[in-house]
């Protein structure tokens, strides 16, 4: 990794610095190759969360400047299932007008990736009442990638997920080379859904290099 890069716990007040960092590393390009914008409200809601929750963590350069970020939360899965399931009720009440179709289709898209749990049961041993620590995203500086920073990083917080009593992580591969990080770490495929099937071909502007997400998990 280089001495020139430390570890720091992230807090609420770096809610603007991680949503900046976040915006101009990977939301900025994915927003690009869609047909419309991503909801500026939802996301500082969900990076607000993310950063008050007291888990997570960053990488900062030798001036202080972030280098990478990771977003997760400790979360079982019936609980996640039933926050998706009233969220979708709610919308679905609403669904004539055009503005919450995307978040109905965003949630549907989320349901059906982490929804078998008979397969988590069944191949990992994961009751839906336990507690895992689910990673949202990864994101490193574009100018830090393929330096093998992504993978001590995801280690670090799988370490200190493990030392806070979890025994399984699972996580969301949007992009290959975040599928091929998790699986060099011992993460398995649970779910794949393609992005195209899920919202239509018409949201993205041309073919995506990246087609699927998966949703994985690993024993810590």
């Amino acid at each position: 990794m280089g001495a020139e890069l430390h570890l720091e716990k992230i807090t609420e007040e770096h809610v603007e610095e991680v949503l900046e960092f976040l915006q101009k590393n990977a939301f900025a390009q994915a927003a690009a190759q869609t047909t419309e914008k991503p909801n500026p409200k939802r996301l500082r809601q969900f990076i607000g969360f993310a950063c008050d929750n007291g888990i997570n963590i960053c990488y900062r350069d030798q001036d202080d400047k972030l280098a990478a970020v990771i977003i997760g939360y400790d979360i079982a899965k019936k609980t996640e299932l039933s926050l998706i399931s009233s969220a979708l009720c709610w919308l679905k009440c609403c669904s004539c007008l055009p503005k919450f179709q995307r978040p109905i289709e965003a949630l549907n898209f989320v349901e059906s990736l982490i929804g078998d749990t008979d397969k988590l049961l069944e191949l990992h041993n994961i009751e839906t009442t336990e507690e895992c620590y689910e990673i949202a995203t990864v994101v490193i500086r574009t100018d830090l990638r393929q330096k093998g920073i992504g993978t001590e990083f995801v280690k670090t917080a799988l370490e200190r997920a493990k030392e806070r009593g979890r025994k399984h992580a699972t996580a969301f591969a949007t992009v290959e080379p975040l599928r091929k990080t998790y699986a060099n770490l011992g993460f398995e495929n649970v779910t794949s859904v393609n992005y195209e099937v899920a919202f239509g071909a018409a949201h993205y502007n041309g073919k995506l290099e990246s087609g699927d997400c998966h949703f994985m998990v690993c024993k810590l």
